[in-house]
């Protein structure tokens, strides 16, 4: 991105705040705390923006800081402290599910089976199945390369796989 406005900046980021919220979800496992993330990233861009910098690809940068800050968050002394809430189900999800409490039941496995995987396989498949994101977009969101994201989900999908057919057996 070579010099932008304030406004054209604003319309980007408000055009691009529900896949980050859904990623940052998504990434946390629950609801409480995904504003303060995006407060933290859009803070920091702004910075960065005001501070002259370049940045080639806007939404890359974005996505790469809400994943960053969602670790830092899940690092953090304060999130080791707090009990847990409630997981809460994509809305989209939970009203195409109302009608089947079997198939609300997996959506909330499916979630908790999410948590489990390691952090780049989680993010890979949040990136490409719910978001809709190319592996290529993906590899320079997270920094790494086409064909890690591609063995990420290739390994986070065989693994979310095996836990459902475990648990059927």
């Amino acid at each position: 991105m070579f010099f932008m406005t304030t406004a054209v900046l604003e319309k980007k980021i408000v055009s691009m705040t529900s896949k980050m919220r859904i990623f940052a979800r998504k990434l946390l496992g629950d609801d409480v705390y995904v504003d303060d993330i995006l407060q933290n990233v859009f803070i920091k861009l702004w910075k960065h923006v005001a501070d002259g910098a370049t940045i080639l690809n806007l939404e890359a940068f974005v996505i790469r800081s809400v994943r960053n800050e969602c670790l830092d968050y899940k690092k953090s002394f304060h999130r080791l402290h707090i009990a847990p809430t409630d997981e809460i189900n994509d809305d989209r999800l939970a009203d195409s599910l109302e009608d089947s409490i079997e198939e609300k039941d997996s959506v909330q496995k499916l979630n908790s089976y999410m948590m489990e995987l390691p952090e780049n396989q989680r993010c890979a498949i949040i990136l490409k199945d719910y978001l809709g994101y190319e592996s290529k977009e993906i590899a320079l969101m997270l920094g790494i390369s086409d064909e890690a994201v591609r063995q990420a989900l290739s390994r986070g999908r065989k693994e979310l796989r095996q836990k459902f057919i475990g648990e059927k057996l």
